[in-house]
């Protein structure tokens, strides 16, 4: 039977861009952005959004075509995500703090077109740009702009400031986001735009965060969890205060200067954060934090209570992320404390499950393989049929590997990391991408790498190594080499050397065995 109701043709389902679109509309000289005691209105980061995008389709540019964001903190930071994005070009936020090398891998895995830069970020592309075929353009944002590059300025002041005549779609690929698979290289995880706009969304509806306040940005924005805060804030019509790095002293007085209302911030930054408040005599005043947001790493609760006895008109919320999953889950502690290792329930519009290693579903209370459903989650692995189907059951759920459990008030626990990554600092580092460099070493004979107890990092990465017979590399050497090839944060800060590695029959490194001997029992160390 027919339906009596006429069928009205609709447009796409809602993203960043038509959203942003009517918060500019309704607000035109509000501000968006503010940073360094400049504003940039929304009305401004519209236009200037617009004659990004148009400067890309002159270029030739094609829908999905990948675009790398290179840059510290600046207002030029999310104008440029926003510009990518109206092109119909997929925006890959890129860190800063990674070798050329490790740019260059990424730049060809992806086979991007263009990059924009910084003047310190330049400098990195520039000792590997004989070697990324695929870069046709760097965006050079600054003053005295390279030769080999174009300045941003005259490339935004060249091009129209009008819509630019993309129609994009909820389905069409919005991020291409490098994370790790199994084997420790990294991975591409590809995302629509309805797939961030719905993360996003599910952030701004948990905490309300339309109801007002301003948002401070102190975590580097090239983070997924970062980045996507921030994209929050925007959908939520908020302004957003930028800091150019993290700077304890200089984040309380923000907090106080902008009266900023809520931010984000690594577990690891919190305690940086309160240790140097702590030291200050007269500290700036934090009434008007009303929501402190943790998310990337392991959150205790003795820094919950310092967060919360700091800001004491603030609730504090931790959110399990994932450039694969997006916001998933998250805890608010205005209800009191739960256990160590608790994430929360899922967020709005998201499911999640434990299977064991058949797909089957586990029982209440056991440990299974934390999956997720939901539109938030990823399309796939860019190029990459067999990472893909590793991390999807059903052509449904989604996993990046997490061990879990539930309980029986329905709060999930994560009780092993996936992949067994470690967290220095708030940034994922992968071991098995550290023992490859460790076992190209003349000398070393086989290598485990963990992560263990450092009081100011979270973590620190820790190489234990066997030695070839004859060798006589001291720990020194062994980090002095391993910093040829990785960035520092990646490179071990210390170096045991034992007689042999633990394995399993099938050869795979017992790391919980290795981890005894340095964490103290009953110590989390888990994502």
């Amino acid at each position: 039977m027919e339906s009596a109701l006429p069928r009205v043709k609709k447009p796409s389902p809602p993203t960043m861009i038509t959203m942003l679109r009517s918060i500019q509309a309704k607000n035109p000289h509000g501000p968006a952005l503010i940073f360094d005691n400049e504003t940039t209105t929304w009305r401004q980061m519209w236009l200037r959004s617009n004659r990004l995008a148009n400067g890309l389709l002159s270029l030739g540019m094609q829908k999905a075509d990948r675009v790398m964001v290179l840059m510290s903190n600046c207002p030029q930071f999310p104008e440029a995500a926003l510009g990518i994005a109206k092109a119909g070009c997929a925006t890959t936020l890129c860190n800063y703090r990674l070798t050329p090398a490790e740019i260059q891998f990424q730049i060809n895995k992806i086979k991007a077109r263009a990059v924009i830069v910084r003047a310190l970020q330049y400098e990195l592309v520039k000792q590997v740009r004989d070697q990324t075929p695929s870069l046709e353009q760097v965006i050079f944002v600054g003053q005295d702009c390279p030769r080999d590059c174009t300045p941003y300025e005259d490339f935004l002041a060249a091009n129209s400031d009008q819509d630019p005549a993309v129609e994009v779609l909820a389905e069409d690929i919005n991020t291409v986001m490098f994370t790790s698979g199994t084997t420790g290289l990294p991975k591409a995880s590809a995302r629509t735009h309805g797939s961030t706009f719905m993360s996003f969304l599910g952030v701004s509806l948990e905490h309300g965060l339309a109801q007002g306040g301003k948002q401070l940005v102190a975590a580097p924005m090239y983070a997924a969890a970062a980045y996507g805060f921030m994209s929050a804030g925007l959908l939520s019509g908020v302004p957003v205060v930028i800091m150019p790095s993290f700077d304890p002293p200089q984040v309380l007085r923000a907090i106080a200067e902008h009266q900023i209302a809520w931010t984000f911030m690594v577990p690891i930054m919190w305690d940086w954060l309160l240790d140097h408040a702590d030291e200050m005599q007269d500290p700036p005043d934090a009434t008007s934090l009303v929501l402190a947001l943790s998310c990337g790493a392991p959150l205790h609760n003795r820094t919950v209570k310092r967060v919360m006895a700091h800001f004491p008109n603030s609730e504090m919320a931790n959110w399990l992320g994932a450039s694969e999953l997006g916001f998933v889950s998250n805890i608010r502690f205005s209800g009191g404390l739960k256990g160590e290792g608790c994430i929360g329930q899922p967020a709005a519009a998201t499911e999640m499950a434990l299977f064991d290693q058949q797909g089957q579903p586990v029982a209440p209370g056991e440990v299974g393989i934390l999956y997720v459903r939901g539109i938030g989650t990823f399309e796939g692995y860019w190029d990459d049929q067999a990472g893909t189907r590793e991390a999807i059951l059903d052509n449904t759920w989604v996993t990046v590997g997490d061990m879990a459990r539930q309980d029986q008030e329905g709060d999930f626990y994560l009780v092993d990391r996936a992949k067994d990554m470690i967290i220095t600092g708030g940034t994922n580092v992968y071991p098995a991408e550290v023992e490859q460099v460790l076992m190209e070493i003349q000398g070393v004979g086989d290598a485990a790498v963990i992560g263990v107890p450092d009081q100011k990092w979270g973590e620190s990465v820790k190489a234990v190594v066997v030695l070839a017979p004859g060798s006589e590399l001291d720990e020194a050497a062994i980090i002095a080499q391993s910093r040829q090839h990785l960035a520092g944060f990646k490179a071990p800060k210390s170096v045991d050397f034992v007689e042999a590695i633990p394995r399993s029959l099938i050869g795979k490194a017992l790391k919980n065995k290795l981890r005894e001997k340095y964490w103290p029992k009953g110590e989390s160390n888990i994502s």
